[in-house]
């Protein structure tokens, strides 16, 4: 039988959650392939679509529904727009789309050397507490530029490299897995932080991939809660188990770009003037010269990793359609 995939069995208690769920793994394969076939309509050269998607595609645009030619297609445009928190919320790095390319990425499968440990089922990927995993984006637009561009406006005129920025950043190479556990950090307080979460409002962070990577692998204390493991969960236990071995943790990632030259994790391999503090578009006292040539140097080295993530991504996902 067909395997079909249906919203509302996530979240769900798995079926054989520690086995490799193969069913899923062909599901994902097949929603990605009709994806392409939507977006370039002509499948002939299934690689050029990859390379086209993997390079090219800024996941802003499933919400440009206009492109469709058909109900049919608009209506399976907008399934691939939704996450798994309310379907009138998108988050690029959370939508149906983008879960399926990162399960055939990370799914935990024999020989996969992307493998991240317990991903067998795709219904482990999600937004919340009930998840395994949550897709998140890598190198921040908001912090420098602005949710709504308050920052570029306040720092740049037109500028064509932030322009060209504004649509990477939302592309598959800047897309990973975190886990979505989530913890009280405060007792006093009723809110819960993933990893995630606490990594872009933390002023240490700011959401600046580099800053959090150095101090994560180092077992900077900030993290101690989640590697504590709270609820046991094994996930989360060989998770941590795989942080203690940074290089297979940076391979498997793909997170090559952020290694110095002799093949240390950079504490600054964006040059931040302050790494305790870095820039922000909400800050004060900037000097607006440093800003600007802070912010250009790191949209351009943002987008090298970037490529280069997403040039690893195209390998893979070209090895499964032979």
């Amino acid at each position: 039988m067909q395997f079909e995939y249906n919203e509302n069995i996530r979240g769900a208690d798995m079926i054989n959650k520690d086995e490799f769920n193969q069913k899923d793994f062909d599901y994902c394969k097949s929603e990605f392939k009709k994806f392409l076939e939507i977006q370039y309509h002509d499948i002939s050269d299934i690689n050029k679509q990859i390379k086209l998607f993997c390079h090219k595609f800024c996941f802003d645009d499933l919400y440009d529904i206009e492109k469709c030619k058909s109900k049919k297609e608009k209506d399976k445009y907008i399934e691939y727009s939704y996450g798994s928190n309310d379907k009138d919320i998108w988050d690029c790095d959370d939508t149906h789309l983008a879960r399926v390319v990162l399960f055939l990425i990370h799914c935990d499968r024999e020989g996969n050397k992307y493998a991240i440990p317990k991903l067998n089922n795709f219904i482990e990927i999600g937004s919340g507490y009930k998840y395994k995993y949550r897709g998140d984006t890598l190198n921040t637009y908001s912090t420098l530029f602005g949710s709504k561009n308050k920052g570029y406006d306040k720092f740049f005129e037109k500028n064509e490299e932030i322009e060209k920025f504004r649509n990477k950043y939302v592309t598959i190479g800047n897309f990973m897995l975190l886990p979505a556990l989530s913890v009280q950090l405060d007792e006093n307080k009723r809110k819960w932080d993933s990893i995630n979460t606490f990594r872009g409002i933390n002023e240490h962070y700011r959401d600046f991939f580099d800053l959090f990577l150095y101090k994560f692998l180092n077992k900077h204390k900030d993290f101690e809660p989640w590697r504590q493991n709270p609820y046991n969960d094994e996930y989360i236990k060989e998770y941590f188990e795989l942080t203690d071995n940074k290089n297979e943790y940076i391979k498997r990632n793909l997170l090559e770009r952020y290694l110095e030259d002799n093949g240390e994790i950079s504490a600054n391999i964006f040059g931040h003037i302050d790494t305790e503090n870095p820039y922000c578009w909400w800050g004060e006292n900037i000097n607006e010269n440093e800003y600007r040539k802070f912010a250009l140097g790191y949209i351009r080295k943002a987008t090298e990793i970037i490529n280069y993530r997403a040039e690893k991504i195209l390998e893979h996902l070209q090895g499964l359609y032979k």
